[in-house]
Formats: C-alpha cells, sequence, structure tokens
C-alpha cells in the first residue's frame, strides 16, 4: 500500500540488518517485530533486539537530542547578540532542558523555543506556571487554608 508497507521474515540475518547493521538506513520507522524461536535461535534474537534498547544507543539518541536543541539554543543567543536585544537567559535553557526532555521521553518535538509554534509555546508557559505553583505550595506551609478560603493560586 502507499502508506504501509510490511516486511515479513524468519531469517535472523533480515533481522539483524534491519535492527543492528543498518539501522540507520531505515529512518524513522515503527517496527514490530514478534518472534517465535527456541534454544540457539531464541538467544541470536534476544541479543538482536536488545541491541534496539542498550544504554549505549539510548546515550547516543539522548546527546543527539541535546546537540541539536542546544544548537537551537545557540542560534537565539546569537541573534539576540547580534541585534543587541535582551534576552531572558534562564528562561531559554529552561525551554531547551524541556524541549530535550520531552523529545526523549514522548518522542515528539516540543519546539518551545521557537514562538511561532503556538502549542509549544502554550506548553512551555503553563509548565512554567505550574512549577511556580508547586515551588510555593512547598515553600507556604499555609496552602491549604489558602486553597480552602480559595485564595491565591
Amino acid at each position: 500500500m502507499p502508506t504501509h508497507s510490511e516486511i515479513y521474515t524468519v531469517d535472523p540475518k533480515n533481522a539483524e540488518h534491519v535492527l543492528k547493521t543498518n539501522f540507520s538506513n531505515y529512518g524513522k520507522v515503527n517496527i514490530l517485530i514478534i518472534v517465535i524461536l527456541y534454544g540457539e535461535k531464541w538467544r541470536h534474537q534476544q541479543k538482536l533486539a536488545s541491541y534496539e534498547f542498550s544504554s549505549e544507543v539510548l546515550r547516543d539518541f539522548i546527546s543527539v537530542v541535546f546537540l541539536a536543541n542546544v544548537a537551537k539554543l545557540v542560534a537565539k543567543v546569537s541573534e539576540a547578540a547580534t541585534f543587541n536585544m535582551k534576552i531572558n537567559l534562564q528562561e531559554l535553557l529552561m525551554k531547551c532542558t524541556l524541549a530535550s526532555i520531552f523529545k526523549v521521553g514522548f518522542g515528539t518535538e516540543l519546539n518551545s523555543l521557537s514562538e511561532s509554534d503556538e502549542i509549544g509555546y502554550q506548553f512551555s508557559k503553563v509548565f512554567d506556571d505550574d512549577n511556580v505553583n508547586v515551588y510555593w505550595r512547598y515553600m507556604d506551609p499555609s496552602w491549604k487554608i489558602k486553597r480552602m478560603l480559595n485564595i491565591g493560586s
């Protein structure tokens, strides 16, 4: 089908080709593998599948994501310096971190560093507001009374 394709194989070498040897050639694809194997074939397949979820692969992915978001941050700071604009560096650092964590944790671009992405901007704003509320709840021992009296945030 034009929007969907499936490949079936019983050869572990094909699975190794997709999952390990040439994984980068397959881009961002959804891979579902159902394996019914026993003995040595099972151990071989298990070893191949575990590569996808290894700490090294995760560490490499996190590095790529963080470096991409740091590049966006550097571009923002460079632009501000070029045009002698004031920026809130703490806010930009938080947005950069949030975007990176969001991509790693949920697999979705938040684009919180881009003011043109309204959803990313709104999420970042709500996230920041909630963090402030949690902070003040921790710092203010009378927050329960204020909530009962409907006073404050």
